[in-house]
């Protein structure tokens, strides 16, 4: 796996930015790709020969999802090839990411091969303990004009849990979701 970044700043007021960052399988097979991205550290714990994060910003983000046609996910190259759950918490209490996207193929799960998008995403994630983290998600959806959700994670068990406490997908277009339905 390649992992490369066009520039690095870092200024004394305790930001750190990295530009241009991209993260590939291959020369020919994108996995992330990132216009900037900034972290604020925290000062004080400087002092003592910490880095302790207060928030990170991602900008412009595009992920590629691809499933292979062996039915594995290329996003375990991400982690390792690892999935064996979540075992530790970051301490980073404010993520952001603005003006993201998810470019998603899938050739064998359904009907016929599946090649989608899905634009404007922006999500802030508050951390709280381990059991109590807010989210906020925007995101247009191919099908749906806009998809608003906001809710709680929690780590349970070394798995993810998600509680959406609101869902709001404005003009649904069902015939363009139909494809991701079952078949009967």
């Amino acid at each position: 796996m390649d992992v490369n970044f066009e520039s690095l700043d870092v200024t004394l007021g305790g930001e750190i930015s990295l530009n241009g960052f991209w993260c590939r399988q291959a020369p020919d097979s994108p996995l992330l790709d990132v216009n900037a991205l900034r972290a604020q550290l925290r000062l004080l714990p400087i002092l003592w020969g910490q880095l302790r994060l207060k928030e990170i910003l991602i900008d412009g983000p595009v992920c590629h999802v691809s499933r292979e046609a062996d039915g594995s996910w290329n996003l375990a190259q991400l982690f390792g090839g690892r999935d064996d759950g979540l075992t530790e918490r970051t301490d980073i209490p404010v993520i952001v990411i603005v003006g993201g996207r998810v470019v998603y193929s899938d050739p064998i799960s359904f009907e016929s091969a599946v090649e989608e998008e899905i634009t404007d995403v922006n999500v802030s994630v508050f951390a709280g303990d381990r059991e109590d983290t807010r989210f906020e998600l925007e995101m247009r959806l191919p099908g749906a004009h806009r998809v608003e959700a906001h809710g709680r994670l929690s780590v349970v068990d070394s798995r993810l849990r998600l509680r959406v406490g609101s869902l709001n997908l404005r003009k649904l277009d069902l015939k363009a979701v139909q494809r991701f339905l079952p078949k009967e």
